[in-house]
């Protein structure tokens, strides 16, 4: 048998991927024999012998490949003696970025099991933070979900870590959250642009501020804010679309696409223009200008857009 997961959720399809050797690691006499795990990097003869074999000490054995289609060689060993595949053993394939017009996607999606694994939408993220606090008996209500999904941020890595956290406590809300658990730097900067595109100023600079006590530097910052800045002006530009077809459009996270389109509403769009022509023109400063400091420049430019903006 051979299952073929994709999809850029990578803790969606390693979730799984640890289910199932949890699975068969609990199913067999001797978990140690009959578990192998590949990756890009490994011999393509050693992968072909562990799919080929009949299992030898164990009445089974899982076989997990990951991203093989970064080796050429690996991936070809794998498709010239994928038939000789034994019944007894599973193979598992997870590839994170993969050409759907290649002979390798078309080959597994045909003949595996097939799975995608994308990114979750807002709704998604907030019952799966949800499902996740009961796992974990831990009292959160729907209010205080949302709030650390904007807090921490749509990472499900993260939002895994902060969970446990919060297991401790009588009742998450608001104020544990922002007591144990850090905030997302993404979270700051998308409040840093909607606070410059609606020409509030001090709130823009405190952002800025908080940014940098986070010790993430202005560079850094620069190029979150045009990582951004980007994603406003393709959601503000695709109106007439829904979230999920945007995200899928133009490959971006819809908990993303979500919260840009948030921002979008409260700010005209000259003013985003204004804030994209500014992040060129800093970028371009900040690469050539050696006698004013990174920290100088990028704090006018947030002065400079807010008071544009107020215009």
């Amino acid at each position: 048998m051979v299952y073929f997961f994709y999809g850029d959720n990578t803790f969606a399809a390693k979730s799984k991927i640890r289910e199932l050797i949890e699975r068969y690691r609990s199913a067999v006499d001797n978990p140690d024999f009959g578990l192998y795990r590949f990756d890009s990097d490994s011999d393509p003869s050693e992968v072909v012998t562990a799919l080929t074999s009949q299992p030898m000490f164990a009445d089974s054995s899982l076989v997990v490949i990951e991203n093989a289609s970064d080796n050429s060689r690996l991936r070809d060993a794998i498709l010239d003696n994928a038939g000789r595949i034994p019944e007894k053993t599973v193979a598992v394939i997870y590839e994170e970025h993969i050409d759907k017009r290649s002979r390798w996607y078309k080959y597994l999606s045909e003949h595996a099991n097939t799975k995608e694994f994308s990114e979750k939408s807002e709704r998604q993220l907030l019952q799966w933070i949800e499902s996740q606090a009961r796992h974990r008996e831990l009292d959160i209500g729907k209010g205080t979900a949302r709030f650390l999904l904007d807090w921490a941020g749509g990472d499900q890595w993260r939002l895994d870590k902060e969970l446990d956290k919060l297991k401790g406590v009588d009742r998450a809300n608001e104020d544990t959250i922002r007591q144990l658990i850090s905030p997302s730097p993404k979270r700051t900067i998308f409040e840093l642009l909607d606070a410059m595109g609606t020409g509030k100023t001090q709130q823009a600079i405190e952002c800025f501020d908080d940014l940098r006590a986070q010790n993430i530097h202005e560079l850094e910052i620069l190029t979150m804010i045009s990582w951004q800045v980007r994603n406003l002006i393709i959601v503000a530009s695709e109106s007439g679309m829904s979230d999920r077809e945007i995200a899928s459009k133009h490959k971006m996270n819809p908990y993303v696409v979500s919260k840009s389109r948030k921002i979008t509403r409260r700010m005209r769009f000259d003013a985003l223009v204004n804030v994209y022509k500014t992040v060129i023109a800093l970028d371009y400063q900040m690469k050539t200008t050696h006698h004013i400091e990174p920290r100088t420049l990028l704090e006018q430019a947030v002065v400079d857009i807010g008071e544009l903006s107020k215009v």
